[in-house]
């Protein structure tokens, strides 16, 4: 069986069937129950499957060259390159990639099938991580362990979660678990169903996380926190819940508090109860999402996903952490400092905080740095324009001094030379002002005889005009006259 073993037969091509076209072939091994229902849209899927490269490894599609040595010999051998037990995904949320997702939507319990699909419908043109190379088309063997619908709990997946919970916060929160969980979620189904909603999402933004697929792993994270801000609107729980580090800006946005001191922070704590599991799994996936949004160098975003833990968590060492990292990548210098402070302050051992501290140290000295060299130059531009415009001044009030001595060494026919020029110009000038003057008697004249042609045409308008005035008041009031 191809379950059990590492390496496989190639299957034959008349047994497959087109899905889309010959981009994505399925061939049926093994059919499940046809009694039970196949899945549907938000039916969560849980499989196993076994990946297989369809084509040859190049050297030149890996970054990483042991890996490619190692891929190129499990392809030469046929052995998988991934084998993964429980796998879930949800139909209808983007959790598997295309042709996968496309193999299981109608898959019954039992069913096992063999997948081929074409690169563009698995993990594209940037293959995924160091696992799979670009452009690879693949193959999996797949088999469909179970079926879970809405509304339905999976007891197993839920004690899972809270174990791991218990042991990422021991010694920090005490999370009391119902002794019998079957009655427990009969009881409080609203709550567990949201838990094992917000868990999925938060295991698909893991899974993409890891990958390196960081715009399908935020996708996942804020349908996380959707689920969990909806939670607990529902039973208006840390809605109020602000902390004294994050207040409101001038600008209307919530920003870090400057002059927050952690000693001081009168924060009510978090209810020691069942509610507290949604509660840290919420923090995670606004954790996670701001991760993803450093990694795709959205920093404002990031900042905004980091206020939001700080709000209710002041804590938290991972959201002051990337609340310092987004500040500094925003230039937000003073935030940064402080969100860094805060962290030392609660973790003094931290050394990725220490390093990071170092990192806003030179950037704040550079930035300030900058800005005097910046504010130095822009001065010197100015005087030196102010310079240059008072020196310009100068020489003209130098050469007009200057001119006069230069004239004196000139000999004195060239003295007599210049007296005769003088002359010519002197009777060339007043030949002209004559003639100028004529001129100016005839314009004048000409504008005289125009103004009182103008008058007179003005006058004989105006008396017109009035005539016609007075002519229609006398048929207006006889008409007046008349009707009554």
């Amino acid at each position: 069986e191809m379950l059990d073993s590492e390496s496989k037969q190639p299957a034959t091509s008349n047994d497959w069937e087109e899905v889309m076209n010959r981009d994505i072939l399925l061939k049926r091994i093994e059919f499940g129950d046809q009694l039970l229902p196949s899945a549907s849209m938000g039916t969560i899927v849980t499989c196993d499957i076994i990946g297989y490269f369809l084509d040859e490894v190049e050297p030149v599609q890996l970054n990483v060259e042991p890996n490619t040595t190692d891929l190129a010999a499990k392809k030469a051998n046929n052995v998988p390159f991934e084998r993964v037990e429980n796998e879930r995904f949800k139909v209808g949320e983007g959790d598997a990639f295309p042709a996968l997702e496309l193999a299981i939507r109608h898959s019954r319990v039992g069913d096992r099938f063999l997948l081929r699909c074409n690169h563009r419908f698995a993990f594209g043109y940037n293959g995924r991580d160091s696992t799979i190379p670009p452009n690879m088309d693949l193959e999996y063997d797949v088999t469909i362990v179970s079926h879970l619908r809405e509304n339905e709990i999976d007891l197993n997946f839920v004690r899972a979660q809270i174990d791991a919970l218990l042991r990422l916060n021991s010694g920090k929160f005490n999370i009391p678990l119902p002794e019998n969980l079957d009655d427990e979620i009969n009881t409080n189904h609203d709550r567990w169903s949201a838990f094992e909603d917000l868990s999925f999402r938060k295991e698909a933004g893991n899974r993409w996380f890891k990958y390196k697929d960081f715009q399908r792993a935020a996708r996942a994270y804020s349908k996380g926190t959707k689920i969990a801000d909806d939670y607990f609107k529902s039973i208006d729980k840390y809605q109020n819940s602000k902390s004294e580090l994050v207040k409101m800006g001038e600008d209307g946005q919530m920003q870090i508090n400057p002059h927050y001191n952690v000693e001081q922070d009168q924060t009510t704590s978090k209810d020691d109860d069942r509610d507290l599991v949604i509660f840290l799994t919420y923090v995670a996936c606004l954790n996670n999402l701001a991760a993803c949004y450093l990694e795709m160098n959205e920093s404002l975003k990031a900042r905004d996903m980091c206020i939001k833990v700080l709000e209710i968590d002041p804590y938290n060492l991972k959201a002051l952490f990337r609340a310092a990292k987004s500040s500094l990548a925003l230039h937000n210098y003073e935030e940064s400092e402080v969100c860094i402070q805060q962290l030392l302050q609660l973790d003094p051992d931290n050394k990725a905080a220490k390093i990071e501290a170092m990192k806003i140290k030179k950037a704040k000295k550079e930035y300030n740095h900058r800005s005097k060299e910046i504010s130095k130059s822009i001065a010197n531009k100015l005087f030196a324009s102010s310079t240059l415009k008072n020196s310009n001044n100068s020489n003209h009030d130098r050469k007009s001094v200057t001119e006069g001595p230069e004239n004196v060494t000139k000999t004195e026919e060239e003295e007599v030379q210049q007296d005769k020029k003088s002359l010519k110009s002197s009777q060339e000038s007043k030949q002209t002002d004559e003639k100028e003057s004529k001129g100016q008697v005839d314009v004048m004249n000409s504008i005289e005889i125009a103004t009182n042609t103008g008058r007179k045409t003005s006058f004989v308008f105006l008396l017109a005009t009035s005539l016609v005035v007075l002519v229609l008041s006398l048929v207006i009031a006889v008409f007046i006259a008349y009707q009554k």
